[in-house]
């Protein structure tokens, strides 16, 4: 089984050491001269806009390099970067999917990317995965219901319990990367250790039409107004 059948078949797929540590050590400057002060970290969530990408060449360089793309390219030629998240530690964010329609062609067509700026601990709160969630028949119009809006992960692990599912920690070296697709059921879990830094980046990338700029092998999408507060 090759790589794009690994990741058809388990919504997700891993590749090792796929950033040079060069472009990860020059992101990690232009973080910290941001986000730090005489060496105490002011922010550890990084830039708050999702938009950060259009404002840094450094966070271009990871998130829109040949590795990730040249992979993307093999399920779809018409993929940008619309989406980046800059966080050092677990986003916490519950159980969830970023494609919440029914819609498998859309969510096929939207992929998540996680790389890891360090080795990452896992007392961290590391990213977390069910694999084969994606391709789960559920529904969608209960689950994403808006009188639901509180219920969603509850709802999720409800789907992962009566299928005995498994999740699994992502727990890589520095440069390797995870890419999921739109409906697989992931986590930033909490952390066992509030101490320990979770350093990653992560990129959304789906279609989008119109703004579309290049960047090396990369392209992103140039719209600000597509993008939202992953904080909010």
């Amino acid at each position: 089984m090759n790589t794009v059948e690994f990741y058809e078949k388990n919504g997700y797929a891993i590749l090792k050491n796929a950033i040079p540590e060069t472009l990860i050590n020059q992101y990690e400057k232009l973080w910290l001269d941001h986000h730090s002060q005489n060496g105490q970290i002011l922010n550890y969530h990084g830039w708050t806009s999702s938009s950060s990408y259009m404002n840094h060449k450094e966070i271009l360089d990871i998130l829109c390099h040949e590795n990730i793309f040249n992979f993307l390219k093999l399920l779809n030629n018409n993929i940008v970067l619309h989406l980046s998240f800059t966080s050092w530690v677990s986003t916490r964010k519950a159980w969830h999917q970023d494609w919440t329609k029914a819609d498998k062609q859309g969510a096929n067509n939207y992929f998540g990317v996680w790389v890891a700026l360090d080795k990452i601990d896992p007392n961290s709160g590391p990213f977390q995965f069910i694999p084969g969630s994606h391709n789960w028949d559920i529904d969608y119009n209960l689950i994403y219901d808006k009188s639901n809006k509180d219920q969603v992960s509850n709802l999720l692990i409800q789907e992962s319990l009566k299928r005995e599912a498994l999740a699994y920690s992502f727990l890589p070296d520095k440069g390797d990367l995870i890419i999921w697709n739109g409906h697989l059921i992931h986590r930033g879990s909490d952390p066992v250790d509030e101490n320990i830094l979770r350093k990653s980046i992560i990129g959304h990338y789906g279609i989008i039409n119109g703004n579309i700029v290049s960047h090396k092998t990369g392209f992103y999408h140039s719209d600000k107004s597509s993008a939202i507060d992953l904080y909010k």
